[in-house]
């Protein structure tokens, strides 16, 4: 406090001790990391001048009155790192949780699919818009006919898309010179299978009666919450695995569970298919499908 002390001599004054303090953290705080330790004493200096001087009206001399006024500009600033630099400990004793070990685990069920979504569709050409969309929707709706004799439901059938766009001519300098040659009208449908053992009938029969497109095959489950709550279980049971090895490895004891968090499901069909133009019935195998399911875990240190 020897800087303190020189410049209460100069005004006949002393600062409070508490005004001494936050004085001293301010400066510190704000300049130490950036200036040499003799801009922190030359900042306490000023400010105490300054700040005894104007207490005192001014009177104790331009120069030290001036040094003071130009340090009191610094104020906001000191007092704000005054009050982070003398609560940081406080905050950072305050902010120290508990001990923990974050994990996630993952896990999985696997199982024979029992039924399966296809994409089927149509696609026509034809030099009128009109006459391609025409065609496309006489062809799709004697899909939809097939698919009604065959069993499907239609709560099992959803239009997935349905265009209709200009098809240019190949050769063209710029865009402004394409020629429109054509217009080509898709219509998309998704269906659900339930029987896989007609779904190979099924397919070869849309195909004969007009679909030329055949976008997707997927195998699934009508009935997957079985399936997730298993691959839950075993996503848990991968966690509780893994933080037991992690806290053996360190040399800590396992506390209780702290929280638990659910991750986004993963796995999917693992399908296997034959297709051949002309075939009453095409074969298909289903293969075995996985739901998955994964976890966050924290568990408490002891």
């Amino acid at each position: 406090m020897g800087v303190l002390s020189g410049a209460s001599k100069s005004s006949g004054n002393s600062l409070p001790e508490k005004e001494n303090v936050v004085l001293q953290a301010g400066c510190g705080a704000l300049f130490r990391r950036v200036r040499p330790d003799a801009q922190v004493l030359a900042c306490r200096e000023n400010f105490a001048v300054g700040r005894l001087a104007s207490g005192a009206g001014g009177t104790d001399g331009g120069g030290a009155y001036q040094a003071g006024s130009e340090a009191m500009r610094f104020l906001p600033m000191i007092l704000v790192a005054a009050t982070v630099g003398l609560a940081g400990p406080a905050m950072a004793q305050e902010g120290a949780g508990p001990r923990t070990i974050t994990v996630t685990g993952a896990g999985e069920a696997v199982a024979v699919p029992d039924m399966a979504t296809i994409t089927i569709g149509v696609t026509e050409r034809n030099v009128g818009a009109e006459a391609a969309a025409d065609a496309v929707a006489t062809q799709i709706g004697e899909v939809m006919e097939l698919l009604d004799s065959l069993g499907i439901e239609p709560r099992d059938r959803q239009t997935t898309g349905l265009t209709l766009r200009p098809v240019y001519a190949d050769r063209a300098n710029t865009y402004d010179e394409r020629e429109v040659v054509a217009f080509e009208a898709s219509n998309m449908l998704r269906t659900r299978v339930r029987d896989l053992d007609a779904l190979g009938d099924v397919l070869g029969q849309v195909i004969a009666q007009g679909a030329n497109r055949l976008e997707g095959l997927e195998f699934g489950f009508a009935e997957p919450g079985p399936l997730e709550d298993a691959a839950r279980r075993d996503a848990v049971q991968d966690a509780m695995a893994r933080a037991e090895l992690y806290a053996e490895a360190a040399g800590v004891t396992l506390g209780p569970v702290m929280s638990i968090r659910e991750g986004g499901g993963g796995g999917g069909p693992v399908p296997m298919m034959r297709m051949a133009d002309a075939m009453e019935s095409m074969p298909v195998a289903a293969g075995e499908s996985a739901v998955g399911a994964s976890v966050t875990v924290v568990f408490g240190i002891e």
